[in-house]
C-alpha cells in the first residue's frame, strides 16, 4: 500500500501564486513506489503552464470550485489521503475549515 498525500490549495495551483511557481516540480518527484500524489485546486484554472505541470505531476487533480466544505472534505476522505499538505495558510482563499 502506497502513502497516499495530498496538496489542498485554496489559490487553486494558479501562475501568480510564489507557492505554485516554486514547487511546481515538487508533485512529480515523490518516489511513485511508495507515493500516490492528490492535489486539489480552490479555484478554477487560471490556464498556465504552472498549472498544467502541477496538474501531470499528480496521480489525481481535483478541482473544488463549487464544492462546500462538506464536499471537499468528503472527497478527499474518498480518496483516501493519509497526509493533506494546507499550501495555503491563513492567506487569501484559505480553507483551514477543511482541514478541521
Amino acid at each position: 500500500t502506497r502513502l497516499r498525500v495530498g496538496y489542498l490549495s485554496g489559490s487553486g495551483f494558479h501562475n501568480s501564486t510564489t507557492t505554485a511557481r516554486s514547487m511546481r516540480s515538487q508533485y512529480a518527484m515523490h518516489d511513485r513506489m511508495s507515493t500516490e500524489v492528490f492535489c486539489y485546486a480552490g479555484q478554477p484554472s487560471d490556464g498556465s503552464e504552472v498549472r498544467e505541470v502541477i496538474r501531470r505531476g499528480c496521480d489525481k487533480f481535483v478541482e473544488l470550485s463549487g464544492m462546500n466544505y462538506e464536499e471537499v472534505a468528503e472527497t478527499i476522505r474518498g480518496d483516501g489521503v493519509n497526509v493533506l499538505v494546507d499550501l495555503t495558510g491563513y492567506t487569501m482563499n484559505m480553507q483551514t475549515e477543511i482541514m478541521a
